[in-house]
């Protein structure tokens, strides 16, 4: 696993502990196939994993795209979250990971995102790979749990948000979370919007053509 798994230093947003957890080597991230909505399959250790940085000192979970606390949220914020999140203490996640462990550190950054008020975009993100790692585990009911959660922050982040680089991605992504959770007529209108020449060269325009296609062709032969 040595050559495969790294220890990144990191220092908590809450408390400010150096520790080192567990991030997967680029270089052996091996993508096999991906899903219309971007959930990425991986030849060896999945890297979602180890992506939510759970400090083992306070418990305190964040991923790499959360902004620094301020000096003066640090104490209102991180009470809220132990109160909330961490009725045990803080646990150890700083090692090898099961899909457990990984799901538990995405609920942890989940809980930590939503005290300190993450942009919600970066909410979002996590939620949907809760989404995924259900699904690796044949959990629907969960996996339709965050993908709501998901489409609700991306909602909010597409209103609130807009900038010429993201608006693709959060068209498809609400485009494509609201056919899996069966909302056909959601999903027309955020499609209808994602293809058009203004987003003709985002890069995942195939995937989500492919999957409102195939949408489609099934509803058709339902007559």
């Amino acid at each position: 696993m040595d050559d495969i798994l790294y220890d990144k230093h990191c220092e908590c947003l809450a408390c400010a502990t150096e520790f080192t957890t567990k991030k997967v080597r680029s270089n052996r991230m091996r993508t096999i196939s991906r899903d219309s909505d971007l959930c990425s399959y991986f030849a060896d250790v999945n890297p979602y994993y180890y992506e939510s940085n759970v400090c083992p000192h306070c418990g305190f979970a964040f991923t790499d795209s959360f902004s620094p606390l301020r000096a003066n949220q640090k104490e209102s914020i991180y009470a809220d979250y132990k109160n909330h999140y961490l009725p045990q203490g803080a646990p150890n996640l700083c090692g090898v990971r099961n899909v457990n462990e990984a799901i538990l550190s995405f609920k942890l950054a989940l809980g930590a995102g939503f005290a300190k008020k993450e942009q919600p975009r970066f909410l979002a993100g996590i939620c949907m790979r809760l989404a995924w790692l259900y699904r690796a585990e044949k959990n629907t009911a969960a996996e339709l749990e965050f993908l709501e959660a998901a489409n609700r922050f991306f909602q909010v982040a597409y209103e609130t948000q807009q900038d010429s680089l993201s608006d693709a991605h959060f068209l498809h992504m609400l485009g494509d979370t609201s056919l899996r959770l069966g909302r056909l007529d959601q999903a027309r209108q955020w499609f209808s919007q994602l293809f058009t020449p203004t987003h003709a060269d985002y890069a995942h325009i195939d995937l989500a053509r492919e999957a409102w296609a195939a949408r489609k062709n099934e509803q058709n032969a339902k007559g």
